[in-house]
């Protein structure tokens, strides 16, 4: 199941050590968190989390695409207790402003991969296959 909602709200913030961007719409969001680079600190890596923490984890995006219009993420492993959930399409609802900040917070958590276009990011992985168009970007990770 790929859960869908239409997001009007971005935000990213840098505290205790760690940055969070994401998406939200009402009660529904979702983030990704990364600790800042900091050489005392042990990176664990991106953190993916929709609507609490019992639906969110570590190394589990397998695809992240970002466009003007939407966002669209596949997991690699479920996040989810009922183990249902595949990945997220979230249409985006953000003014260019919002978009701007929300590609600048993507860029801090996945901070390993190269920018490959004005609003699109590269994500981050171990083992990472990109490419790129001028309408979004997808990267994909796959399991060897």
């Amino acid at each position: 199941m790929y859960v869908t909602f239409t997001a009007d709200e971005t935000g990213t913030a840098e505290m205790h050590g760690v940055v969070t961007t994401g998406v939200r719409a009402g009660d529904e969001y979702l983030v990704f968190s990364r600790g800042l680079d900091d050489e005392e600190m042990e990176d664990w890596g991106v953190y993916l989390e929709y609507r609490d923490q019992i639906n969110g984890g570590y190394d589990c995006i397998k695809a992240c695409v970002l466009r003007r219009e939407r966002l669209e993420v596949e997991l690699s492993k479920p996040i989810d207790p009922r183990k249902d959930i595949e990945g997220f399409h979230v249409k985006l609802a953000l003014s260019d402003e919002q978009l701007r900040s929300l590609a600048a917070g993507l860029r801090q958590v996945f901070r390993d991969a190269p920018v490959l276009n004005g609003h699109g990011v590269a994500l981050w992985c171990s083992r990472t296959f990109c490419s790129g168009s001028s309408r979004g970007i997808k990267i994909v990770c796959p399991k060897l």
